[in-house]
């Protein structure tokens, strides 16, 4: 008769730390490389059309050294920059409030211009001078 209180007591004592285990979480954010500024300036700009309504603007910049480096800012009626097209045609609207372009697609740099516009039909590119660009309101 003893033995059976005593092995029920046993287990229970066994059982009693498991049940004040804390369990935790942790987690660990990758940081991404450190990438070096490029300072970069306006070379060309276009006025994209939508049929024959003006819909926005396209800027060329380049890096100032000269490595290459290209990219076409893509901006709406009121110079709002919306997203880029980069060197390969790649069209990247940006998310209001978030670190991460969205990747629309590619082709030419009228086409993801339209994208990044959410323009459809046809559309065409007509070169302007920088100094006719809309200021920007800061």
């Amino acid at each position: 008769m003893p033995l059976r209180p005593l092995r029920m007591l046993l287990l229970l004592a066994l059982a009693l730390p498991g049940a004040a285990c804390v369990t935790s979480q942790s987690t660990k954010y990758f940081a991404s490389p450190k990438r070096d500024a490029v300072h970069t300036e306006p070379a060309r700009a276009w006025r994209l059309l939508h049929g024959e309504e003006s819909a926005g603007f396209v800027v060329l910049f380049r890096a100032a050294k000269k490595d290459g480096q290209l990219w076409f800012a893509v901006r709406n009626e009121w110079n709002q920059e919306l997203g880029m097209v980069d060197s390969l045609g790649r069209a990247w609207r940006f998310r209001p409030h978030g670190e991460e372009a969205e990747w629309l697609g590619s082709g030419t740099v009228a086409d993801g211009a339209a994208l990044i516009l959410r323009l459809e039909g046809v559309h065409r590119l007509t070169e302007i001078g920088l100094e006719t660009l809309p200021q920007s309101s800061t």
